[in-house]
This record gives C-alpha cells, structure tokens and sequence, in this order.
C-alpha cells in the first residue's frame, strides 16, 4: 500500500488547521508542574497489523484508568524520529498508543533510544509473532509525564487529541532501530507551533 510521503508534508496541512496541532516542543521550564496520577497499561496481546495509508498499525487490546476515564486502547504504531521534542531532544523513536472513551480520543506517546546491548523489544513484532509478543517492554516502568491538547499528527489532523507524552524513554536495540526505519523511512511530522496552549508536567509519585 502506498503510505504518506512525509517529504511533502507540507501539503498535507489545509490553512485552516493552525490551532492546536501536533506534535509540539516540551519542557518543564515552559509547563505547569501539577501532582500526577501513576500511568499504568493493563496491555492484552497485539492481535493483529493493519497496513494503512498513514502507516502499518498494530491492533491491540488494553485499559488505561487516567482523567477520570476508562480509556480503551485501539492500536499502537510507530514513528522513525521521534515527533515530540522534549528539553530540546529528540529521540530515535516515537510509539504512539492510541485509546479511545466514546467519541473522546487520547494518546499516549514513548519515546525511545538505542543503547548499546540493550535486548530487542520491537524486531519480533514485525515478524507476525503476536501471540506471545509483550507490550509492556515498549512502556516505561516509571515516569513523569507531559499532557496537553492537540491534534492527529496525520491527515486530517483532528483537533481534539488529549496529549500524554511521557517524560522517559525506553532503550530499544539498534536491530530494533533498522526494523522501525524498514517500514517507517522517517515518518516524522515537523513540529508544530505551540499557539497560547497550556502545557502540564505531571509528577508522579
């Protein structure tokens, strides 16, 4: 199937889509500090992948409890370079967990770095073996995190994303990193204006 191209991004944008898109920078010092609740994913096994324009998703099953919601998950993907920049960074990957209550969508984003002899998490998940395969690698055991509101980083760009974007990122292999870059070739969107948007840093306990 033939997927975005990300080097003519800037077509994809119509004038009237400047309000609050995504991704955006993030740090602290620009935040909100508020306590925050614990993120934790209740994760089922993926059960299948769906190839799309917008790239490959994985679909899954899983329960995250946050804002006063039961957000249910409805798939995963992967972004080679990560969208959001945090502290003036960027990683070597971004996934995106995207849940849903009613209508309601929220995303939780992971970033990701290669390390040097860290164990594969993701290579195995390309290679169609879901029964088995464990999400919770691919999340953080602990960590603070950013939210705001934003939009779908692909067309048509929905203005109603509650953004979680979390503060520490996972270590991934670099076979892991070449299986993402295979099938993602730099599917980044380039960051976004921030507008007048008031950016929250959770610290959990």
């Amino acid at each position: 199937m033939k997927h975005l191209n990300y080097q003519r991004q800037s077509l994809w944008q119509k004038p009237t889509d400047v309000l609050c898109q995504s991704p955006i920078s993030l740090t602290q010092a620009t935040s909100t500090a508020i306590k925050g609740q614990f993120v934790t994913i209740e994760f089922d096994c993926v059960t299948t992948r769906k190839d799309q324009i917008v790239g490959e998703q994985f679909i899954s099953q899983g329960l995250l409890n946050l804002f006063g919601n039961h957000w249910h998950l409805e798939r995963f993907h992967f972004h080679e370079h990560s969208e959001h920049r945090i502290e003036n960074h960027y990683h070597d990957i971004e996934i995106h967990f995207v849940f849903k209550h009613d209508e309601a969508i929220l995303v939780v984003a992971v970033l990701g770095d290669v390390t040097i002899d860290s164990p594969s998490k993701i290579t195995r998940l390309f290679e169609n073996n879901y029964a088995r395969f464990e999400l919770s690698p691919l999340f953080p055991d602990k960590s603070n995190y950013y939210s705001y509101q934003g939009s779908l980083t692909t067309p048509p760009f929905e203005q109603t994303v509650q953004w979680v974007v979390m503060a520490d990122s996972i270590q991934i292999s670099a076979s892991d990193l070449a299986t993402i870059k295979a099938s993602y070739p730099s599917n980044y969107r380039n960051e976004q204006p921030r507008q007048k948007r008031k950016i929250y840093y959770h610290i959990t306990p």
